[in-house]
């Protein structure tokens, strides 16, 4: 197709570019348009030979492109982040990156090798109908079209935020409503009792580089992320959709998010862009570094986005209930350790980009909670909760969870789509870490791992580790995970516990059923009913046990003696 130059009146990078108010791409290699920003077949693969600060791929050649001095988005290594660089040294099938990667000369050269990336920045790259390049020296859009004029048709992001609302008065709420965005969000600062409601959002965020865990340079995510900062706010039905980079992020404490929608979110794959994000308060305290963070208080802020005037960094008690999240990069609904709720959400279609993802993930932040003697509330209950259709993970307690209950979800086609063979051994229905753990009233089904053996339908890590902090499996005097924690009422067909010994009378274990997820019988599963039928094994044969201490209860997720109950949005036709 030919390609048009518009003359553009701005001194600054654009960001994002929309024709008739549809997202066009800029132009990069491999291709890709806005239903394929999730498929990680959209990627190049970097090959053997490929090494510390270098990519080689010899299909780079078949471009006939020189790309230095473009981008490259690289997902490499364990492709838990993303990271952005500028490509040099290019040869036609290999290249340099400037900034080597966080640990890169730790890592075996191997686990790079297989990493995706893409390149884009430059004006050869537009070779594809919609495509575009900015010049910002010369101010003119290059975009390649095959269709009509392009006269008025074509504009671009201008603005980060379209509601910048800092609560200046605490005794009067902020509030945010009834209102529709596109290609800008929204942001609420300094917030006690505010109230956010009725938004839609199209095209909330975008960063054409990415800003996050590196070293010597900010942490967290880009700038334009939506944000609710402050105190018991609530945030209900808005919806947001269509974002390479982060959801949805909370700072503060008491704060709510229900009925809400947020979708197609985080095309790099990253764990520091997830839908949402709730409980981390910026504080640089994490697993690698427990010992020094005994208590919050010792915590760090981690970048300065945190308003002068936010009266505390605390990020407990918040609750994220009643929404759908579905299509994503990496993880879904992202916790910290300290308490949560996280309830009645329909979460699917996630991991799609990244590694060692699940769609609902307890994150090993802050550190502080992997100490008995905190004084940080870490109590967290994860229930009511639909996860499927996860390339990885379903539902997951990470490195050190204490005090999680999760009760009452279902989990199935975990591993589906077919996982990545670059990303190992890594399909789990429900995976639970560190100790002092419930696990009860789950279901798990149709776990696979491309013809592998998956972690386990139920993974329960057995061997040593934290907590206590800084223990390794290596270490005698480090107790086994989970010791003091309890399973029972869960329907899951393989008991994994990761190299570490079986479950025993150690733990509290009563009722959980092994046979294979074809001998159920469900009611209708494909229709998400996923209550025992009348003569299902799981029927009436479950244990009463605190906390559930309800008569006979059944095996699995749904008692067929309570009402129903559906997760989910209801305010939006995406839910």
């Amino acid at each position: 197709g030919e390609v048009y130059v518009v003359g553009v009146d701005t001194d600054e990078q654009i960001q994002q570019v929309f024709l008739d108010s549809s997202y066009v791409p800029e132009g990069r290699w491999p291709n890709a348009d806005l239903a394929s920003m999730l498929d990680v077949s959209t990627w190049a693969t970097a090959k053997n030979g490929t090494l510390y600060g270098y990519i080689y791929d010899p299909e780079m050649e078949s471009t006939n492109i020189n790309w230095d001095n473009a981008i490259a988005t690289i997902n490499p290594d364990d492709r838990v982040l993303s990271y952005t660089r500028t490509v040099y040294n290019f040869t036609g099938t290999s290249f340099n990156y400037n900034i080597p990667l966080p640990d890169d000369k730790s890592r075996p050269q191997q686990e790079y090798i297989g990493s995706p990336y893409f390149l884009k920045g430059i004006l050869e790259a537009v070779d594809a109908p919609g495509e575009w390049y900015h010049d910002v020296a010369a101010k003119k859009l290059y975009m390649q079209w095959d269709g009509k004029s392009l006269d008025g048709r074509v504009s671009y992001r201008v603005k980060d935020f379209c509601v910048d609302v800092v609560q200046e008065d605490p005794a009067h709420p902020a509030e945010i409503g009834n209102l529709q965005m596109h290609s800008c969000t929204f942001i609420v600062t300094n917030a006690n009792g505010a109230s956010v409601h009725d938004v839609n959002v199209s095209y909330p965020t975008y960063a054409r580089t990415l800003r996050n865990r590196e070293i010597n340079q900010d942490h967290g995510p880009p700038p334009n992320v939506t944000l609710v900062s402050g105190n018991n706010t609530v945030v209900e039905r808005v919806s947001l959709v269509h974002s390479n980079v982060a959801g949805i992020e909370f700072i503060g404490y008491g704060n709510t998010l229900r009925d809400s929608l947020v979708m197609d979110m985080d095309w790099v794959g990253s764990l520091d862009f997830p839908p949402v994000r709730v409980g981390f308060n910026n504080l640089d305290c994490g697993l690698d570094n427990v010992e020094q963070y005994p208590d919050l208080s010792l915590c760090r802020v981690r970048h300065s986005t945190i308003p002068a005037g936010l009266t505390t960094v605390f990020g407990e008690d918040n609750v994220i209930t009643g929404n759908t999240v579905r299509g994503f990069g990496n993880s879904g609904i992202v916790t910290s350790q300290l308490s949560c709720e996280v309830s009645y959400n329909h979460v699917k279609q996630g991991g799609l980009i990244g590694c060692d993802t699940a769609g609902i993930h307890a994150d090993n932040e802050p550190a502080p909670c992997m100490y008995n003697t905190s004084t940080s509330n870490c109590t967290k209950a994860f229930h009511h909760n639909w996860a499927h259709d996860m390339r990885e993970k379903c539902i997951r307690g990470d490195d050190a969870t204490v005090n999680m209950t999760m009760y009452n979800s279902v989990a199935w086609n975990c591993g589906y789509p077919v996982r990545d063979k670059h990303c190992g051994q890594s399909s789990a229905g429900f995976v639970i870490k560190g100790d002092y753990n419930v696990a009860y009233g789950l279901t798990v089904f149709n776990v696979t791992d491309e013809g592998l053996p998956a972690q386990g339908d139920l993974t329960v890590l057995t061997a040593r580790g934290p907590p206590p902090p800084g223990c390794q499996p290596t270490q005698p005097d480090c107790p086994p995970m989970n010791k003091h924690s309890s399973f029972f009422n869960i329907a899951a067909h393989v008991i994994a516990t990761r190299n570490g010994p079986p479950l025993n009378t150690t733990n509290f274990t009563a009722s959980i059923y092994t046979e294979p997820d074809s001998t159920y019988k469900l009611t209708d599963p494909q229709n998400f009913d996923f209550t025992p039928a009348p003569d299902s094994p799981l029927r009436g044969t479950g244990t009463a046990h605190a906390p559930y201490t309800h008569g006979t209860p059944d095996i699995g997720g749904v008692q067929s003696s309570e009402p129903k109950w559906s997760p989910g949005c209801t305010f939006h036709p995406d839910c």
